[in-house]
C-alpha cells in the first residue's frame, strides 16, 4: 500500500504550575495512569467517568505555597544548602496547606524517579531530627507528673556516660549554667537535662508515649511516598540519646503531627490533602493541662524579649505569638559506618500561642555556616528559625484574610 501517516486522538495532562506542587502531584505513564503522587492514589476515582464529572477539593493553597516556595529556593541560596523541605498544616483538622521539597521536577517532564530531586522529604524522607524531640521528652514527664514545668535540676554535668566511657554525651552549649528548671532546659536546649529528664521517664514509658504520637508509624496521608520510622533497639544509652532526638528517626510529617497533638489541646491529627469534615471525631492522647504548659514552654523558645533568650529568637515575628523549637542533627555517614559532617536543621513551629492554629515546620539540609554574609554558625537557629520567621511574615497576612480560600480543584 501506499506510505501514509494515520492521525489518532489522545489525552494527555498538562500541569501549567509546572514544579509547584510536583511532589504532590505526582506524574501519569502515558496512558494517564497515575504513578506517583494524588495521581497515583486516587488513579481509580480520577479515570471514573462518574466521578470526573464532580471534583475533590485539594487542601493546598496556591499562592502560599509559591510564597514558601520562593523562601526556601532563598534559603538553599543564603546558606549553600543542598536541598530543603517544609510543611504547612492547620493543627487541629489535619489539613495541610503547603507542602515543598527542593529540589523538585517540572511535572510535565516523565522521566526517571530515581534522582534526588524525586524524593519528597517531607513525606518519604526518614531522619535523626535532634532537638525538637526534646518537646516530646517534656511533655511525656509533665504528663506522668513526674516533672513540672519548674522543677528544677541541680549541678547538672556538662558531659554524662549513659552510653560508655568511650561516647560521652556532651553539653552543645558549654556556657550554660549548672542549675536548669525543666523550661529553661527546653528553652536553652540542654542535652544533659533532657537526658536526666528521660532518666525519670524510662523506656516502656516513652516507647508508649511516642507510639501514641504517632512518631512510629506511617502518616496517613493520601500519597503512596511514605516512609516509616527505622528500626531500634532500646538500651539505657538509645533511651539518653532519644531524649535529644539522635539515634531515633522519624519522618517530618509524623514529626508535624505529634507537634499538633502537643499545642491543639491534646488531640491526635491525621495529615490530610482533602478538605475534611469539621465535624470528626477526637481522639485525645494527651491531656489539656500538658498541651497549655507545652505552648507556654514553646512561647519561651521564641520570645526575644523573655529573659532566658532562646534559640528561636529569629522567628519571633511581630503580632503572631510564634511558639516552636529548634532542632540540629548531625547527619548519617553515607559512605561510612556513623555519622557525617553534615547536618540536618530543622524548626517547627505554631502561632498564635492563645490558641494555635496553623503549624509551620521547616527544614533545610546541609546548610553552611557563611561568616562572610553574618551566618556564624550551621545550626537550626542561623538558618532554619530565620526561614520560617520570612515565611510566617508572607503567608501570615494571607491565613488571616476574610477571603482566604482553598484554591485547587482536582477532577
Amino acid at each position: 500500500g501506499e506510505p501514509a501517516i494515520e492521525l489518532s486522538r489522545r489525552q494527555v495532562r498538562i500541569y501549567p504550575q509546572r514544579n509547584l506542587f510536583s511532589h504532590v502531584l505526582g506524574q501519569t505513564d502515558e496512558d494517564n495512569k497515575g504513578i506517583s503522587g494524588i495521581e497515583n492514589h486516587f488513579n481509580n476515582q480520577i479515570l471514573n467517568k462518574k466521578f470526573s464529572e464532580s471534583s475533590f477539593q485539594i487542601t493546598l493553597d496556591t499562592v502560599i505555597q509559591s510564597q514558601v516556595r520562593d523562601a526556601l529556593e532563598k534559603a538553599i541560596t543564603d546558606y549553600s544548602a543542598r536541598g530543603a523541605a517544609s510543611l504547612l498544616m492547620n493543627v487541629n483538622s489535619g489539613e495541610i496547606i503547603s507542602l515543598v521539597s527542593l529540589p523538585d521536577f517540572d511535572i510535565n517532564r516523565r522521566t526517571l524517579v530515581s534522582d534526588e530531586k524525586y524524593l519528597n522529604k517531607i513525606t518519604l524522607g526518614v531522619y535523626e531530627l535532634g532537638s525538637v524531640f526534646k518537646a516530646l521528652t517534656i511533655a511525656n514527664a509533665l504528663e506522668l507528673k513526674i516533672i513540672d514545668e519548674n522543677t528544677l535540676f541541680n549541678n547538672l554535668e556538662k558531659q554524662v556516660f549513659n552510653c560508655g566511657a568511650s561516647q560521652p554525651i556532651n553539653e552543645h552549649d558549654k556556657n550554660l549554667k549548672r542549675d536548669l528548671t525543666a523550661t529553661e532546659i527546653l528553652v536553652k536546649s540542654s542535652n544533659i537535662g533532657t537526658v536526666k529528664i528521660i532518666e525519670k521517664i524510662g523506656i516502656e514509658n516513652h516507647k508508649n508515649f511516642l507510639t501514641k504520637l504517632g512518631i512510629f508509624e506511617k502518616a496517613s496521608i493520601e500519597l503512596p511516598e511514605k516512609g516509616k520510622s527505622l528500626p531500634m533497639k532500646w538500651d539505657n544509652c538509645t533511651l539518653a540519646t532519644a531524649s535529644y532526638g539522635h539515634g531515633i528517626s522519624t519522618t517530618p510529617i509524623q514529626l508535624a503531627s505529634a507537634y499538633a497533638s502537643l499545642v491543639n489541646g491534646g488531640y491526635k491529627i491525621y495529615p490530610t490533602l482533602v478538605k475534611q469534615n469539621q465535624n470528626l471525631k477526637k481522639e485525645r492522647v494527651i491531656s489539656e493541662e500538658t498541651s497549655k504548659k507545652m505552648v507556654k514552654m514553646l512561647r519561651k523558645v521564641v520570645d526575644k524579649d523573655d529573659p532566658m533568650q532562646g534559640t528561636a529568637k529569629r522567628a519571633d515575628v511581630n503580632g503572631y505569638s510564634v511558639i516552636g523549637k529548634t532542632g540540629t542533627a548531625v547527619k548519617v555517614s553515607k559512605t561510612s559506618k556513623g555519622y557525617s559532617k553534615d547536618v540536618m536543621t530543622v524548626f517547627v513551629s505554631a502561632y498564635p500561642e492563645e490558641k494555635p492554629e496553623y503549624l509551620l515546620l521547616v527544614m533545610i539540609d546541609e546548610p553552611k555556616a557563611i561568616p562572610s554574609k553574618g551566618f556564624y554558625k550551621s545550626d537550626s537557629g542561623w538558618n532554619a528559625v530565620p526561614t520560617a520567621g520570612t515565611i510566617i511574615k508572607r503567608i501570615g497576612p494571607i491565613l488571616a484574610s476574610k477571603n482566604y480560600n482553598i484554591a485547587l480543584n482536582v477532577k
